[in-house]
């Protein structure tokens, strides 16, 4: 009897101790949020304006370069980076969830109830880097000078977002769900022509933003998402 007492005793403590471990960690949980000014100018957008558009940005002086705030947020723990950017130019607001663990990224419109899911782009984005660096050169944001690049892609119906990480599978939860892909207008000989490709992509759905996390010099990325048609054969990332 006193054996048994003593075991539940100590299965009691043993418990206890896991439990306050959980939340010990849970507590002290890092998260680093930051604020980037990005700087631009893009020509495909800002030469296309009409006479009365470039008239009243002039008045706001943004007829040389716009400017757009990102808000940002990291937790180098459970590695993840979460990234919000408001509406601007031909731009939908867009919320980024970068998860390295999982290794993907999600594109996540909130207005429509959708997002968009690919392989993180190593080449763009680098583990927690941005807001680390962030906190270290000022606390008060950082602004920086930003390139624009376009570029175009397609989504292919998916249903199941828990293979993409536990953080992507939270923000996705109850949307409609996405893998993404870019789509190259080939040139070769015998290929269509860039015009008419583009008209094979399909419905548009929406332009997003996708910045690179690097602190001395931003890439904004345009990504146009169109919808796939059969004609159509993506080339999947990597």
């Amino acid at each position: 009897m006193h054996m048994l007492l003593a075991l539940i005793i100590l299965g009691v403590l043993a418990l206890g101790a896991i439990g306050s471990i959980v939340l010990y960690r849970h507590l002290n949980k890092k998260v680093y949020t930051g604020r980037c000014g990005n700087e631009f100018y893009d020509p495909v957008f800002h030469e296309g304006l009409d006479t009365s558009q470039a008239q009243a940005r002039t008045s706001r002086s943004q007829v040389l370069n716009d400017y757009v705030d990102e808000d940002i947020t990291v937790c180098p723990e459970e590695k993840y980076e979460e990234i919000h950017t408001p509406a601007f130019d031909e731009v939908r607001e867009t919320f980024i969830v970068h998860d390295f663990v999982s290794n993907y990224t999600a594109i996540i419109d909130h207005e429509a109830r959708r997002c968009l899911v690919r392989t993180i782009r190593q080449d763009i984005v680098g583990p927690n880097a941005f807001v680390l660096q962030i906190e270290e050169k000022t606390p008060f944001g950082l602004r920086v000078s930003t390139t624009v690049v376009r570029q175009d892609a397609i989504i292919k119906t998916w249903n199941y977002p828990r293979p993409y990480g536990k953080r992507i599978a939270e923000a996705c939860f109850r949307y409609d769900f996405f893998t993404l892909e870019l789509y190259f207008h080939g040139m070769k000989k015998r290929s269509p022509t860039r015009r008419s490709q583009k008209a094979a992509l399909g419905k548009p759905v929406g332009t997003y933003a996708v910045f690179t996390n690097n602190a001395t010099h931003q890439t904004l990325y345009k990504i146009r998402v169109f919808e796939p048609v059969a004609s159509v054969k993506p080339v999947a990332l990597p």
